[in-house]
């Protein structure tokens, strides 16, 4: 972190040691880094002297395989830079070796299925709730139930909303079900943060889902069709979504197009609420996509069906 030396404020070893520390934490908590190495002020100063100078290793355990490896390979590699300080040449002065204090957040004994309870559960969701409320709604179309809805008073936007609403309360309980009883009782995984939190992200995301579903029965022609074109895009969002393998290892063109990935912003917001225990206010851009991507697709639906009325 640099600033500008003309409006950089005088602050101590230690106040400047906790400011980093706090907004590394903050880049972790919201999934922007994997990790980072905090290197006090004195360092130099240490090493120079000849004495030991420390630096501390932050990791995000989350992904217990990502926490594991960060702080063993940045411990191997200052390990390895002490043994040469040991046999090389070089003078008192510039042998003061490195000692590294690694720090595990949230996850400090590496427990994986947390890891993959967080991930699996949202894959499920959007699954089994697209592909359920896509086969109702293709049904009453094959049946002509949608034609009969479009002779009432009542507008599109207003029966896709109804249909939508009572999905939603169906659905819900199964968001406040499985993540106590299954995630808790079963995997052991703990609910550091706030149930309501939780209750939201998982309340957007339905929307997500429903809408997703009734837009691609509402497009589609046939079961068949419908049925494939769900299979390609849950694949696709299971693929980028950071569920099992992190975004960064997505193509560089590629990693923008998670900002459309409802399932991407639901597991931030399971992992940071369950495994971190962050809020609603640092969750806050992941809360807006989800209800912004919900949003979209309700309305695309809602216009698409008006169209098929005419």
């Amino acid at each position: 972190m640099t600033c500008n030396r003309a409006t950089r404020p005088r602050l101590s070893s230690r106040s400047l040691r906790t400011l980093l520390a706090a907004a590394l934490n903050e880049a972790i908590e919201l999934a922007e880094m994997d990790a980072g190495i905090i290197i006090p002020s004195d360092f130099a100063a240490e090493r120079g002297a000849g004495r030991p100078a420390q630096v501390q290793i932050i990791s995000d355990a989350t992904s217990p395989s990502n926490g594991s490896t960060v702080g063993a390979y940045v411990s191997g590699v200052i390990n390895d830079y002490n043994r040469t300080l040991t046999t090389s040449s070089a003078p008192p002065t510039r042998r003061g070796q490195i000692t590294a204090r690694v720090n595990v957040l949230h996850n400090p004994g590496l427990v994986a299925r947390w890891y993959l309870f967080t991930g699996l559960l949202g894959i499920l969701w959007l699954a089994n709730v697209s592909q359920t409320v896509g086969v109702l709604v293709m049904k009453e179309k094959e049946q002509g139930v949608l034609d009969l809805w479009r002779t009432t008073a009542a507008r599109p936007w207003e029966i896709l909303f109804a249909r939508t609403l009572t999905y939603v309360m169906v659905f819900l309980p199964t968001a406040c079900i499985a993540p106590l009883v299954a995630g808790q009782l079963v995997y052991g995984v703990p609910m550091r943060g706030s149930m309501f939190s939780l209750l939201l992200g998982a309340t957007l995301f339905l929307i997500c889902a429903l809408s997703i579903g009734t837009l691609f029965a509402v497009i589609c022609s046939s079961m068949r069709q419908m049925m494939m074109l769900l299979l390609f895009t849950t694949s696709w969002q299971t693929l980028m979504s950071g569920a099992f393998a992190p975004v960064e290892a997505l193509q560089v063109w590629a990693r923008p197009l998670v900002v459309f990935n409802p399932l991407g912003h639901w597991v931030v917001i399971i992992r940071g609420v369950m495994l971190k225990g962050v809020g609603i206010e640092t969750l806050m851009p992941h809360y807006l996509s989800l209800l912004g991507l919900g949003t979209a697709l309700f309305i695309l639906s809602a216009w698409l069906y008006q169209k098929q009325a005419r």
